[in-house]
């Protein structure tokens, strides 16, 4: 029953709907139906028909099962830490958490494919995807991630950094719950940025329609006292996209240092790692 209701919310809030509508609609208060929604009042079958309706879907979608939450990192501008983010933050979370966490690596330079080829113990599972050498990539990718949804609790996806990829980008941000975009405080960094920020909204209408949310965060991953700097606040709210208050500051370290068999440091440390993943586990929900 606690996924019937996690879906109700879910599909609730993507559409924009209060507790306060659905209530009115059901001829009950607020307060009465924030009651079902939290599981204090059991929800009856009669009920939740009536929810489905309001809701405009069908009563199997409430029902369904979760699957996995997807989180991709994506930027159109190669060389702004992707597939070092994507690393960071598997390990991070396949250690800290309980969660079971699948990497999908889609990048043409396969970091993090090749890095569990020299590695062992790995608290997570790791699968390449090239989108260039299959013949029907977005449908095989799609295949994969329905499949795979339903064996693991996170999929984390390393995104290519070429605006040739626009199509496989755009069908990874499709299948994302969560898009984390890098950015550098350079201008080619920023323009490429300002690029892969023109497709969130048309991304979030269309996983909106399905009944799926989308949250687009951004994260810098190289604190500098340039001009540029002073830009990357502005692009705070541009397209839907929220720029996390922490940020790493010296992504030298953190290339240097990265394993995908150890976190990059102790999770009760003093670290700015810590304070970020802290940040935005609570901002997705996790």
């Amino acid at each position: 029953m606690e996924h019937i209701l996690e879906n109700i919310k879910r599909i609730r809030e993507s559409q924009k709907i209060t507790q306060a509508v659905i209530g009115e609609k059901l001829g009950i208060s607020r307060v009465q139906y924030t009651n079902i929604e939290s599981g204090i009042t059991s929800l009856t079958m009669d009920r939740m028909q009536d929810i489905a309706e309001i809701l405009g879907v069908e009563v199997s979608q409430l029902m369904d099962k979760p699957s996995a939450k997807v989180i991709s990192f994506a930027n159109r501008k190669g060389g702004v830490g992707k597939s070092t983010m994507t690393i960071l933050f598997s390990v991070a979370l396949s250690n800290w958490t309980d969660y079971k966490v699948l990497v999908i690596d889609t990048d043409s330079q396969s970091t993090v494919a090749s890095l569990a080829d020299e590695e062992s113990d790995l608290g997570m599972d790791i699968i390449p995807f090239n989108f260039d050498e299959s013949h029907t990539p977005i449908r095989d990718f799609l295949k994969i991630i329905e499949k795979k949804s339903k064996e693991y609790d996170l999929i984390l996806i390393d995104t290519q950094g070429s605006f040739a990829d626009g199509q496989a980008i755009n069908t990874i941000l499709s299948v994302s719950d969560i898009c984390i975009i890098p950015i550098q405080a350079t201008k080619p960094a920023i323009q490429s940025t300002l690029t892969t920020l023109v497709s969130l909204p048309e991304i979030s209408e269309g996983r909106r329609e399905e009944g799926k949310s989308f949250l687009a965060l951004g994260i810098v991953n190289q604190r500098t006292r340039t001009n540029e700097h002073k830009i990357v606040k502005d692009l705070d709210g541009q397209f839907g996209m929220k720029v996390l208050d922490n940020a790493l500051s010296n992504l030298v370290r953190y290339h240097r240092e990265m394993s995908l068999s150890k976190p990059i440091c102790e999770k009760e440390d003093d670290d700015e790692f810590v304070e970020l993943f802290r940040e935005l586990v609570k901002e997705i929900g996790l």
